[in-house]
């Protein structure tokens, strides 16, 4: 009977869940991506630069291991809109992991190809994008696998606070 019930269900309300996956996958896709904006640059000049870590890791460290849905009180207070506050946490969710993937990658890249790179006349900008970045794409792409998986948990979260449209707002309003 469930069964029968649930197909039911998905036949009657097909539209709306239709619609409501097309706003979550916008807004999923609206937050990686800043977070991608933000995550990668940080990690590179984390990994780059021994100045930016020295300023930077302490915030890391304090603000990377705190779950996104932690914030959300914060983001509802700060942000205008629960959309908006939602793109924050996802942000804010697979900011973490990309940035520390990548600055990983690049601190571990060998030595040996940047010294076989200066010798050849390298300029600092060729270093970053023909040898460090390339030979750091495993973990960068580690890393954007699991912001990617940890902004889906985000998502749903997000969307159950106050959102008027997805997939967590469609179980909210099922309930």
């Amino acid at each position: 009977f469930r069964r029968v019930l649930f197909r039911s269900s998905l036949i009657s309300e097909k539209e709306t869940l239709f619609v409501s996956a097309l706003y979550s996958l916008r807004l999923l896709f609206s937050g990686y991506f800043i977070g991608l904006a933000f995550g990668l640059p940080t990690g590179v000049l984390m990994g780059w630069s021994p100045r930016f870590r020295y300023w930077l890791n302490p915030l890391l460290k304090m603000i990377g291991p705190i779950p996104a849905i932690s914030w959300i009180p914060i983001a509802m207070v700060v942000f205008p809109t629960s959309f908006s506050a939602s793109i924050f946490l996802i942000a804010l969710s697979c900011w973490f992991p990309i940035t520390v993937m990548t600055w990983s990658g690049i601190a571990n890249v060998n030595k040996s190809f940047y010294e076989v790179a200066r010798s050849l006349g390298a300029s600092e900008w060729y270093l970053i994008s023909r040898v460090a970045l390339p030979s750091a794409m495993p973990t960068i792409f580690v890393g954007l696998f699991m912001g990617l998986g940890v902004s889906f948990v985000t998502l749903i979260v997000g969307e159950m606070v106050g959102v008027k449209a997805g997939l967590g707002w469609f179980i909210t309003w099922a309930q």
